[in-house]
């Protein structure tokens, strides 16, 4: 609110809501609470492989958004070599996606 809302009132007066405006893309973490509407975006390391950095993320639904920033690392295992993801990292996210290496 822009202004406090204890007090006596002496006169007319307006109070406005004040928003923050989350961004598109959101890391999940213990202190993280989960916008209303956003879906969840999960990088797994699938079958040969191990992933360190951030490995979900809140995101907008209604927006086109890239996440090949944020993806994280792949450490293959001895004979294997990571090749892709096996799900864009670009695009609309409109239901919770795992994205497996």
């Amino acid at each position: 609110w822009d202004h406090a809302l204890k007090g006596k009132f002496t006169s007319d007066t307006t109070i406005k809501a004040e928003y923050t405006q989350y961004g598109d893309v959101i890391a999940v973490g213990p202190n993280v609470e989960k916008p209303a509407g956003y879906v969840t975006v999960t990088f797994s390391a699938g079958e040969h492989g191990k992933l360190s950095g951030t490995t979900s993320y809140y995101v907008n639904p209604k927006k086109e958004t890239d996440l090949s920033g944020q993806a994280p690392e792949v450490a293959a295992e001895i004979g294997y070599k990571f090749t892709k993801w096996d799900h864009a990292l670009k695009g609309k996210f409109t239901s919770d996606t795992t994205i497996k290496a």
